[in-house]
This record gives structure tokens, C-alpha cells and sequence, in this order.
């Protein structure tokens, strides 16, 4: 079961390392207790909200920046009730 859980927590780690949420997040929620999301699961969506946040260079309505920086807080919240 260990060497199950290391697997899981480096397949995680290289999905999103690749840009592959849904697959990281697939991978850790393997390693997390039922109900749970988990920590590699929290940190991930952590890791997610971040590289949402966009760009001072990117051409982005007032509008979009604050949608984008609200749903990067649902992420965050996300992340810290399920551990």
C-alpha cells in the first residue's frame, strides 16, 4: 500500500507539473481518506488558483480579472476546509 500511495503522490506530482489538473487531481485524491480531499488534493488546488491568476500583460476586462480572482478563492477555500 505505501509504495501504491508514493506512486499516486509522483503521478500527481508530474500531471501537474505538466499542466494536467484534472489528472494530478486524480491522483491525489487516491492518497486521501474517503470524505477528504487530502493534502497533495489541497495542495494542488492551492498550486491551481495560483497559476490562474493572470498576467498584468494579459488583455483582460476589469470584469474577468475579478471573476478570475474570485474563483481563485473558491479554489483556496476549497483547499483549506477539505484537508
Amino acid at each position: 500500500m505505501s509504495r501504491y500511495r508514493n506512486n499516486s503522490a509522483e503521478k500527481a506530482d508530474l500531471y501537474a507539473e505538466a499542466g494536467f489538473w484534472y489528472n494530478a487531481l486524480d491522483e491525489a485524491l487516491k492518497l486521501a481518506e474517503e470524505s477528504k480531499l487530502g493534502v497533495v488534493a489541497s495542495a494542488l488546488l492551492e498550486d491551481l488558483a495560483k497559476w490562474e491568476k493572470p498576467e498584468p500583460s494579459q488583455d483582460l476586462t476589469q470584469e474577468e480579472r475579478e471573476w478570475i480572482e474570485k474563483r481563485m478563492g473558491y479554489l483556496i477555500e476549497i483547499a483549506n476546509v477539505a484537508r
